[in-house]
This record gives structure tokens, sequence and C-alpha cells, in this order.
């Protein structure tokens, strides 16, 4: 893996280091392409690339002129490393990465420094350790170690991402069947038919919640 390393004290210092590691994985890889759904990575490069930036040099290069460029830099490395940054540079970073490449995000930290960031993230994860329970208690999922991302991504991720599929095909089945019922409830042939329409109708609002859920989809 290739290391780029971006320490500036200016903004023209930043800017010209990023775009020296553009051109030099523009040289390797190619043209980056500006597909959004594509989040600048190469399938089966035989290239890797690293990012290494320190917070001053980070402030430049989150700077409304800058931005695209670093974005662009990141996104193509499969690796960002930001060192000795601020709360609000972490969640500006990843705001960038979020609103940038309308990518879905998450964070992970252990701290109170972290909450920022936790908070930004579209999904925000936080340990309960030595740094205290800050970020536990500001984050979407807690847990103890960071070994335990990978089941909460692999198994309760797809768990859940199972779980919604199955209350979306439920919920649409049961506005149908109930739509249904309905129509054929405020349908003058019905109404004057039968003298049980009116009983019909109150059970069959009552009933049907009950019924349908109770029932095994599975």
């Amino acid at each position: 893996m290739d290391i780029m390393i971006l320490s500036a004290d200016t903004v023209e210092g930043t800017r010209t280091q990023i775009e020296a590691g553009l051109n030099k994985i523009a040289s390797v890889l190619g043209p980056p392409s500006w597909d959004p759904r594509k989040r600048g990575f190469v399938p089966g490069a035989q290239a890797a690339f690293a990012v290494v930036i320190d917070g001053d040099t980070l402030r430049h290069a989150l700077t409304p002129e800058l931005k695209p460029l670093f974005l662009n830099l990141g996104t193509q490395c499969e690796t960002v490393v930001c060192c000795r940054v601020s709360p609000a540079q972490k969640a500006l970073t990843v705001k960038l990465v979020k609103d940038g490449r309308n990518a879905m995000t998450l964070s992970i930290g252990d701290g109170a420094n972290d909450v920022a960031m936790i908070q930004e993230a579209n999904v925000g994860c936080g340990l309960l350790g030595k740094e205290g329970s800050q970020a536990a208690m500001s984050a979407d999922y807690a847990f103890g170690q960071f070994r335990f991302l990978t089941k909460l991504l692999i198994v309760h991720g797809r768990w859940s991402y199972q779980r919604i599929a199955d209350m979306h095909s439920n919920f649409f089945y049961k506005v149908l069947g109930f739509s249904i019922v309905f129509s054929c409830e405020i349908s003058p042939h019905y109404r004057t038919s039968s003298g049980l329409s009116q009983c019909f109708g109150i059970c069959h609002l009552t009933g049907w919640q009950q019924a349908f859920h109770f029932y095994p989809h599975h």
C-alpha cells in the first residue's frame, strides 16, 4: 500500500499536496469515475493507496474550495487516517462523505470526543470502556469491544434488513386486503342487499388488524 502524507501550513500548500496525490493515483489507476455509485474505487486494482492527514492540514482541506478535491482523493483510497483532529473536524469529515457521495456512513468511537462524529453519521456505534460511557449513550448501538462490529454488520444487520422487508410486505398486503373489503362495504349493492353489513363492518374494523398479525406469515 502506498501511503501519502498530507501536511501543510497554508491552503495553497494543501491544494498542491492533494492535487499531487490525485495525479499519482490517476497515473496508476487512470482517471476516477464521476459516477457517484462507484465511490471512486476501481474493482480488481493492483495498487492500493492510503492518506494520512493531520488536524491543521485537515482544517484547510475542509474549506469550501478544497472540499471537492479532498473528497475525490479520499474516496479513491483504501484508508484515510486523520490524526490529531478536533471533535468538530471528525463530524465535518463524516458529513463531507455523507453529503458529497450520498453514502450511508457509520461512525464508531469510545470517548466523549467522538460524540459529534457518532451523531453526524447515519449509524452511530459507541463503546463502553475506559473512556467512559458518553459515546455509548449518544450512539444508536453500544457494545464492549471493537471486534463486535463485524457481528453487528454481518449478522444483526442482515436480520434487521429481513425484518424491515417482512414488515413492509406485511403492511402492504394488510392495507390491500383492508381496501378490497372496505370497497365492498361501501358499494350500494352490498349495503342494501343484507342487514348484516353493519355488523360485519364493525367486526372487520376491530378484528382485521389482530387477525392478520396473529396469522403466522413464515
